[in-house]
């Protein structure tokens, strides 16, 4: 009897270490497939973190192109004042000639033509100080043009590397929980 006993013995009790080994796979892979859902999750949160950066880095490129419009604008605002300037440069010296023509009589009016003059050199300069710091400002505005678009195309890499992560996480996910029915 004690020979049918180990028999008996040990035709269950491997049978009982598998069954054991079997729900213990089954929760691990249970348990593994859980956290690949919780990385496919986290991947999603860091997918949508990423979609509202590249649409604040679209809406501050449209801002800084407006900028560089409106320095456009400003730039065409100021060739015409550089042309009034000189026009009125122009002027200024004829009249000098035409005051120092009509002698005495013309001696009020050439004052008035020096100040005109002076006026006008202040106005050139004025605008070609204005024009400098608004080259400064473009070249400002360009490079943080640059520095934006160059984030939006590594934020467009990130979403790609996230989505690939997503996908095979999904996938790894999907698997386990295959082998974890399978399993038991």
């Amino acid at each position: 009897m004690n020979a049918y006993a180990y028999s008996d013995d040990a035709m269950t009790h491997p049978a009982g270490a598998s069954d054991s080994n079997s729900r213990a796979v089954a929760e691990a892979v249970g348990e593994t497939a859980a956290r690949a859902s919780q990385g496919a999750e986290a991947a999603q949160i860091a997918r949508d973190a990423m979609n509202q950066v590249e649409e604040s880095s679209q809406v501050l490129e449209r801002r800084v192109e407006a900028l560089t419009d409106a320095s456009q604008r400003i730039n065409a605002i100021l060739s015409t004042i550089e042309a009034i300037a000189s026009q009125t440069n122009l002027l200024a010296l004829n009249a000098t000639i035409e005051a120092a023509r009509a002698g005495e009589a013309g001696r009020g009016f050439a004052v008035v033509a020096g100040e005109v003059k002076a006026l006008a050199g202040q106005t050139a300069k004025a605008t070609e100080d204005i024009a400098s710091r608004i080259a400064a400002l473009d070249t400002e505005v360009k490079e943080i043009l640059d520095g934006v678009r160059g984030s939006g195309q590594s934020v467009a890499r990130g979403k790609a590397a996230v989505d690939q992560m997503t996908q095979a996480t999904q996938e790894v996910a999907q698997q386990l929980n295959t082998l974890r029915q399978t399993i038991g």
